[in-house]
């Protein structure tokens, strides 16, 4: 079965407590490839079940998801996976009267690994049976449930701390990914029983309770949960791996791609090369044959044909780079718009800019867009010049071919083709022999002053 149909309905469960990651904030929400855990698992039901999302949160979990095209479901005391589906399960029969004809998909809120083809192997497999179970062989199998199967059926999972030794001995694990008819959720899950340990529902008991359960397996590195700071930083590690192979198959070529951190939605297009040691954020786009130099950190911008950014360039959110373009070492920009052939190379920041077509932008070059109380816009047409360590006074707008001399600051609107200077009249003053200027104490040497003190 392909993606999106209307016969599916998905459910996630996200309101785990995240205690043992020691964060202030729920896991589901900490991000991995530059997006909260539970948002790109949420990218993935979307794929499939386009307007019957439901997610059970907790309140913290539930402010974060607002304006998501997605139903909440808060569940301010946990009490396990079984009682969070329940909860999912009364909002689906208020909104879906026709739940109990479709199938509906079970994911966790904290897989940031799982692919869309995860969910397809998962709903081919689940044509004969009202319960589907999503089964895995890790390498390592501890504090996994085990899949118990005899004959192709599923017959119960065996929760890892109370599995026997022979049951330990079971490499098929439980990923905690089920699909299921909606009939049987709607007859079953009130038959679930309490825990007598721990007083939890459980989901996984839906398998003692179906006529027939059959499982199918996905690549284990797929399902990988993180509950743990040290789980947290391998899912990263893993993305990153998958995020450079998809830019290698895009035709970007990563010179070192152990040190280049992507986000899950960079761009890039064919010829586009990146030096070690250079980091994406969310919302960056790289069209062809685009370079980017080491140190840099780019996020939120698009970088058009054969321009160039860094080394060491900051480029944030509303950064559009023309083709040919250059931003060089040191050079910050946000919400500045460049035109082909212009270039910024050396330690400045061009923030709320419109900057025309072969403009050149000298060392040193500040655009002041903020009075205290808002932003204000610097307009450079094409052809315009800027010397170094100028300072634009926003709002400004520079004409055509108008050159600035080095050193000014502008605070008035320049004409076309004109230059604009705006200098303090240089003094010579001559200094006297007692004057604090020649009489300077070198460092290191016997207190000995710069000039003659002469009385």
């Amino acid at each position: 079965m392909n993606p999106f149909s209307k016969d599916i309905i998905i459910v996630i469960l996200a309101a785990g407590k995240s205690s043992r990651m020691g964060l202030k904030t729920s896991k589901v929400l900490f991000p991995v490839a530059g997006r909260p855990m539970v948002c790109g698992v949420l990218d993935i039901a979307h794929k499939y079940a386009k307007n019957a999302v439901y997610v059970v949160v907790s309140p913290e979990v539930d402010r974060a998801l607002a304006g998501e095209n997605v139903h909440t479901i808060v569940q301010k005391d946990p009490r396990g996976t079984g009682h969070a589906f329940a909860l999912a399960l009364d909002e689906i029969m208020t909104k879906d009267p026709e739940m109990a004809s479709k199938k509906i998909i079970v994911l966790l809120g904290d897989m940031p690994l799982l692919a869309p083809s995860d969910l397809s192997t998962l709903l081919d497999n689940s044509q004969d049976a009202p319960l589907t179970v999503m089964g895995m062989r890790p390498p390592c199998a501890d504090g996994y449930g085990r899949l118990c199967v005899q004959n192709d059926r599923l017959m119960r999972i065996v929760e890892s701390k109370d599995a026997t030794d022979a049951e330990k001995a079971i490499d098929l694990c439980h990923t905690g990914i089920m699909c299921m008819d909606g009939d049987f959720a709607q007859k079953a899950i009130p038959q679930l029983v309490p825990s007598p340990i721990t007083g939890e529902l459980y989901l996984t008991d839906l398998v003692r309770l179906a006529s027939r359960a059959t499982y199918c397996q996905g690549p284990w590195e797929h399902f990988m949960g993180v509950n743990t700071r040290q789980e947290l930083m391998q899912a990263e590690r893993a993305m990153q791996e998958r995020l450079r192979g998809k830019a290698f198959d895009q035709g970007a070529y990563l010179i070192s791609p152990e040190t280049t951190f992507l986000s899950y939605d960079t761009v890039f297009s064919p010829g586009v090369v990146v030096h070690p040691m250079v980091c994406f954020g969310p919302g960056v786009v790289l069209e062809s044959d685009v370079t980017i130099y080491s140190g840099s950190v780019l996020e939120h911008c698009c970088i058009q044909h054969d321009a160039s950014i860094g080394p060491f360039a900051r480029i944030r959110a509303g950064t559009v780079l023309g083709p040919f373009g250059q931003i060089g070492n040191f050079v910050e920009t946000k919400n500045a718009i460049f035109g082909q052939y212009s270039q910024a190379k050396h330690l400045s920041y061009i923030g709320d800019a419109d900057i025309g077509d072969h403009v050149n932008i000298g060392a040193g070059v500040i655009t002041c867009n903020y009075d205290g109380h808002s932003k204000k816009m610097t307009r450079l047409d094409d052809g315009v010049f800027v010397g170094s360590q100028t300072t634009f006074i926003a709002p400004i707008h520079v004409g055509k071919n108008a050159t600035i001399g080095a050193g000014s600051i502008i605070t008035k609107s320049v004409e076309p083709e004109t230059l604009a200077l705006s200098r303090v009249e240089q003094k010579s003053i001559p200094l006297r022999a007692h004057s604090k200027h020649l009489n300077r104490i070198k460092k290191g040497a016997s207190e000995t002053p710069v000039g003659n003190l002469d009385e």
